[in-house]
């Protein structure tokens, strides 16, 4: 029997659902109807990632196109006649088959488990792929002809990316086993001495938000297949963005405005912010020589109906800025020293958008718009969001605020439910978003509960964006969630933007392991304690470690004249090329409930720092790091270098590494070991991954 493994999709089904239009009729509601398999297009899309032109390094790209016009019922067929339409909900699904997953195998999935946000689930079959799922990673299945080298054992690593493009939004999902001509975990049936195709299936689940659609017509998948999985990812997501006319996060710089330890009063003031409680803050970070280069003046500062949830004006709230907001951003910059001030913003103006009876509502009354709940929101329409963002930030800046934090990003699509279409609801108020925020704050703009695909898809330039559910200091339990949240999430969401792993306490058990995790994320590092309760020794081994980072990997980004009790002058911090991101070793694997630690790694040039942390509350896991074939690596240990003496204290312990050779470690729930990596020979094995795209 031989195995192929092909790196093309194909078509199986194309279902469209239906609202018939006959239920006044006292007919049903809704129906199914099989469509052709020609409305959907497989286009190649391919490009070779080799500097050489080695087929080692090719990637194989494939596009999914939809063009699904309903065919209307005999004698309604007329625009002006009651028609069959595409539900909003769900409009069109279809069966695709893929390369198989290699036996026994698992699969990232990524996939959103809220209005706002994504989470990681690993399937052990392709019929296990949660609904609502955004992109898929695994290893294919394959003959093992290329022998058994690491990561090319004829294996290759295939990625599945649903997209959100001009109007509608794709999810993937899983089909149970007897709904297909072929196996979703594995292979089709076909006799022992004939070729067996390698292929699976899945389901791609196409739908509008907009109720009257009679024709769907949009790109909704890309699929990557490489050796490297990175290189799979990177070449799915270019694609896409390419296709969409955003920007990748090497094309949008990270802000000067975040640069440094951040302060944000979230987690610390809650709604009951005021400028009095902010200065109490600031008096205790100085006693206590943290140097803050930032604050966000989170949610609770402006004038707001807190009854009804609405924005009354680009104001302060009086009682608690009784001086304006101004008087309180000169005060953290003149007096605190403070580089940059940054506020919140909801991207409906405030959660239930703005209120109806206040001047503010006349004012932009052709740059609002009414949700289907009846909530006033800044308009579908680029030009009349971008007045309505224009006159808030002119505001804003005239205060002195540098940046700021748009949040609820992805209940738009929600409250413009069958009215909009996710394009409708997404493109024009994303570009406004952004033109402004370039204008008024050099792009400085934080976007916040917007992981759904009509949002994170449709930003033209905006740099950061959250890349996981709230930090909750409260939830000893939470850690594991929190970081596996945003360290998979950020194989998507990190080739798009800079991504922000949320706020800190420092005042924690595990603080240590937030605040290390948060110097590797490539985001912005920022605490958000209450008054009286920040360690500034957490702090202190922040900034040291940034600073032997700096010594030993030679960045420009942080200064080296500091002590174990002193932090370097301005607080800066050193910032990775390639930011975070899950080792090969964890990919496939779940750190909560694994033996094996979580790993990410960051790059600072060629040099690769990896950070381990215990996920597993019931056992004991393990980490390692080895020399690959023919490599010759140095290792040295960093984890209690922001406590170390010298310089010298942390290269005494390095140890060299040879072919085949490694450290092991073993850590508990929470615990953290921090290593650099410097490659001294390069492997000999072409496949093994260790190439970084900056």
């Amino acid at each position: 029997m031989t195995v192929s493994a092909p790196s093309a999709v194909t078509v199986l089904a194309a279902t469209a659902h239906v609202r018939t239009a006959l239920a006044p009729y006292g007919g049903p509601a809704a129906d199914e109807r099989r469509l052709p398999a020609s409305v959907v297009a497989i286009c190649d899309d391919s490009a070779d990632t080799a500097t050489s032109g080695s087929a080692d390094s090719r990637v194989d790209v494939r596009r999914v196109d939809v063009d699904a016009t309903l065919p209307q019922p005999a004698g309604r067929a007329a625009r002006f006649q009651e028609q069959e339409t595409y539900d909003p909900e769900r409009g069109l699904s279809i069966d695709l088959t893929i390369p198989a997953p290699k036996p026994g195998g698992r699969l990232l999935c990524l996939y959103q488990h809220k209005e706002w946000w994504m989470r990681p689930l690993w399937a052990d079959s392709p019929a296990g792929i949660p609904a609502r799922t955004q992109m898929v990673l695994y290893r294919t299945d394959g003959d093992g002809s290329d022998g058994d080298r690491p990561d090319a054992s004829g294996r290759r690593w295939a990625v599945l990316l649903a997209v959100s493009a001009d109007d509608a939004r794709a999810d993937i999902a899983g089909i149970p086993d007897d709904r297909t001509g072929c196996q979703s975990d594995g292979l089709a049936g076909h006799p022992a001495d004939g070729p067996v195709s390698a292929t699976a299936a899945i389901r791609l689940t196409v739908s509008t938000n907009r109720v009257g659609r009679t024709s769907l017509r949009d790109t909704v998948l890309y699929m990557a297949v490489a050796d490297d999985p990175y290189a799979a990812v990177d070449a799915a997501v270019d694609a896409a963005a390419r296709r969409n006319g955003i920007l990748t996060r090497t094309q949008r710089p990270f802000p000067a405005a975040l640069a440094g330890l951040g302060w944000c009063t979230w987690d610390s003031l809650g709604r009951d912010v005021s400028e009095r409680a902010i200065v109490e803050k600031m008096e205790e970070f100085r006693a206590k020589r943290v140097p803050v280069s930032w604050v966000l003046i989170d949610d609770g500062w402006s004038d707001t109906d807190r009854g009804r949830e609405t924005l009354r004006s680009f104001d302060a709230d009086t009682e608690r800025f009784p001086q304006g907001l101004s008087h309180t951003v000169d005060l953290l910059k003149s007096r605190y020293g403070v580089r940059s001030v940054g506020v919140w913003q909801a991207f409906q103006g405030y959660w239930n958008g703005v209120d109806e009876d206040c001047a503010l509502a006349t004012a932009h009354v052709d740059d609002l718009t009414r949700t289907s709940n009846g909530c006033l929101i800044p308009s579908a329409s680029e030009t009349q969001a971008a007045r309505f963002w224009d006159a808030w930030d002119a505001c804003l800046v005239e205060a002195g605020v540098g940046f700021v934090k748009v949040d609820s990003q992805s209940s738009t699509a929600v409250m413009t439910h069958g009215v909009e279409s996710f394009g409708e609801s997404s493109c024009g108020r994303h570009a406004a978003l952004d033109a402004v925020a370039d204008r008024r704050f050099a792009g400085a703009l934080i976007n916040c509960m917007g992981m759904a695909p009509e949002d994170f898809w449709h930003r033209p330039s905006s740099p950061i964006t959250r890349s996981s559910d709230d930090y909750l200091p409260h939830d000893l339990s939470s850690l594991d969630e929190h970081l596996m949240q945003n360290a998979y999430c950020s194989l998507l969401m990190g080739c798009l933007y800079h991504c922000d792993w949320d706020m800190f306490w420092t005042d924690h058990p595990h603080a240590r392991a937030h605040a290390l995790m948060r110097l590797l994320s490539g985001g912005p590092v920022y605490c958000s304690d209450a008054v009286g309760r920040t360690d500034a020794a957490v702090l202190r081994e922040l900034f040291a470690l940034g600073a032997r980072l700096a010594d030993r990997i030679g960045t420009a980004d942080a200064p080296s004249d500091t002590t174990a009790d002193t932090p370097p002058t301005g607080g800066r911090l050193p910032r990775p090329d390639l930011p975070a991101r899950p080792i090969v070793d964890s990919l496939l694997e779940d750190p909560a409930s694994s033996d094996c630690a979580l790993g990410v790694e960051a790059y600072f040039g060629d040099d690769r720092v990896v950070m381990f942390v215990g996920l597993a509350a019931d056992r004991l896991q393990s980490a390692t790091v080895a020399a690959g074939l023919g490599e010759t690596v140095m290792v040295a240990d960093l984890t209690d270098a922001g406590h170390a003496g010298s310089l010298a204290d942390v290269s005494a312990g390095e140890r060299i590494l040879h072919a085949g050779e490694c450290l092991s470690y073993t850590l508990g729930y929470g615990d953290i070991r921090i290593v650099h990596v410097r490659t001294l020979v390069e492997p000999d094995d072409p496949h093994r991954l260790r190439q970084p795209r900056t």
